[in-house]
Parts: C-alpha cells; structure tokens; sequence
C-alpha cells in the first residue's frame, strides 16, 4: 500500500461512524483484507478529488459482511461455544439505583448485589458477618416486580432496601448472570443526599463464594477514589475493573439513613455460553 491508499485508508476511518468501526472490528482477518483492498483500490492519486462519505464506508463494509455472509450459509457451525455482545457506547451501560426506605434498625446495613448463586440461599453466608446482632434477613421482587426488595427485622423494628435499575430489569440481570460473564468499567457511585457523604467511607467487598465451598474476597472504599482536585462531594468513580459472574457478589453497605445512593457502570464486555 502506497502512501496515497494508506491515506485514503485513513480517511474513509475518519469518516466511520460508531457502528461502523463495530462493525470492522468484528471482522475476521480475511474480511478486513478484503475490506482494505477495497479501499485501496478506490483510490485515486489526487486524494483531493476522492469522495469519501459516509454512505461510501456502509456500502464497502456492507459489501464485505454480506459476501462473507454468503459464502458461510451453506456450512453454518454446529456449535456457538461463546458469544459476545458489544453493545453501542451510547447505550452500553445501566445504573442500579439503591434505596433505604426506612432508618427503623440504627444501624449499617448490607446490600448484595448480583451473586446470583447465592440469591439462592438468600445470600445467608454472604450477609452473615455483616448483620446487626438479632437482625434477620429476606428478600423478594420489589413492588415495581423489576427489582428485588431486602427486608430487615430486628425486634419490632423493620427496614427495607430496593434495588432497581431503569435500563433494564435488575431481576434481568440477574438471571442473565446465571451462564453470563459481565465486565463493568468506570464505575460511578452517586449519593442521593450529599449530606451523607459517610455513604463513601463504607467498604466495598467483592465476594467470590464457588459452589463446592471457595470463600474470597476483596475490598475498596469509594473514598479511595476520591481525587484531590475532584469538587464533586456526591460522586465517586472507581478506577477498578469489576467482572461478575454467577459465583461472584458485590456486598455494599447502606448507612443508618432514609436514603439511597447508585452505581452507574459502563459494560466493556458481556459474553455468554451457548450450545
């Protein structure tokens, strides 16, 4: 490729939207050779007088799957071992909301969040050392039937906690961790009352809990993360890579307030087994 194609080639990649590049990133090598020859050979030695659109890069990338596309139908695999899901950076990314209806127990709650496993059990062994004395634990779907509700009892006391999310049903999400791998980057958690801001100094723990009895675990606290020149009281991002799977629970803890705080987080991947 001479230095005329290579800034051709440069230029039909400026032009590219978002879907676009998805879309030649998806593309296996004998694609994007074919892909690129293309462009080469659309080339012209005045690079002036090439007209580059848009619509020129859909029909080149369009060309190509739909060749590919053909060529594949008569020999389609047996088997998908492993699907992966890039969703478009506009709309790839959900927010849990997490509320404290009521401050009746004085006193620090925890709230599980994914560990799909143990929701089984009602995350008993993941909540066990972090429950108030005499506080006993359930859950069920919340009253909008999306999310799930925590209840806690202590006494005559009762407290619940929501967990919603409004891009799509958390119980969804749930149940898509149950044979799912779910990468979340640049995670943002937000306080609803920026009074509350001890909400930052609770600890974060990443509980790995296996089926057959492997207990770990790992911890931050959302204050770490605050920087120096940072003058937003009421967030903080995390700069940690958090990957969930079935066996895995974020375990955060809600202050002794009538109050919420969420957990906004960027999906940089999702993939899934199928048979």
């Amino acid at each position: 490729m001479n230095n005329t194609q290579k800034n051709h080639l440069v230029k039909v990649l400026r032009s590219a939207s978002i879907e676009q590049l998805d879309a030649i990133e998806k593309m296996n090598k004998k694609q994007l050779n074919h892909l690129f020859k293309s462009i080469s050979e659309a080339s012209t030695v005045d690079l002036s007088s090439a007209s580059i659109t848009p619509e020129t890069v859909k029909t080149l990338i369009a060309n190509e799957i739909n060749t590919n596309t053909a060529m594949n139908t008569s020999n389609p695999p047996l088997v998908t071992p492993t699907a992966s899901f890039r969703a478009p950076v506009a709309a790839a990314q959900f927010t849990l909301n997490i509320t404290r209806n009521s401050a009746n127990i004085a006193a620090i709650l925890p709230v599980p969040l994914f560990g799909i496993l143990d929701k089984e059990s009602s995350y008993k062994e993941i909540v066990a050392q972090s429950l108030p004395s005499g506080t006993t634990f359930s859950l069920a779907v919340s009253p909008t039937g999306k999310g799930i509700r925590y209840t806690y009892a202590n006494g005559g006391n009762t407290d619940t906690i929501d967990v919603e999310c409004p891009q799509v049903p958390y119980v969804n999400l749930l149940r898509a961790s149950q044979g799912s791998i779910l990468t979340m980057t640049q995670n943002k958690m937000t306080i609803d009352d920026v009074a509350n801001q001890s909400q930052f100094s609770q600890a974060v723990e990443i509980v790995h809990n296996t089926l057959f009895g492997k207990f770990t675990s790992d911890s931050f606290t959302p204050n770490d993360y605050k920087s120096d020149l940072q003058n937003q009281n009421d967030i903080r991002i995390f700069t940690n890579i958090i990957t969930i799977d079935q066996e895995t629970t974020l375990l955060f803890q809600s202050i002794a307030e009538a109050t919420g705080f969420s957990l906004t987080s960027f999906v940089q991947s999702y993939s899934t087994s199928r048979a």
